[in-house]
């Protein structure tokens, strides 16, 4: 979520146990949310392979970000 009064760029980076960095940026306007479906990012899939991975995310202005995961059973 983007607090702000001005759009923001957002950097996500994808971190993957085997040492991979899959980088991911978007624009977020000014009070608004966004989701970023990581298992519909082909390359992102075909490369984590049941691998753990960690999520940074970073903007130049604060904003709020949560993680969420759901596993099929």
């Amino acid at each position: 979520y983007n607090p702000q009064s001005v759009g923001l760029q957002i950097d996500i980076d994808l971190l993957l146990e085997n040492g991979q960095v899959f980088s991911v940026s978007l624009q977020l306007d000014a009070r608004r949310a966004a989701s970023v479906p990581v298992h519909l990012i082909s390359d992102f899939v075909s490369r984590a392979a049941q691998q753990t991975y960690s999520i940074h995310v970073s903007a130049s202005q604060p904003l709020v970000a949560a993680y969420r995961r759901w596993d099929a059973i």
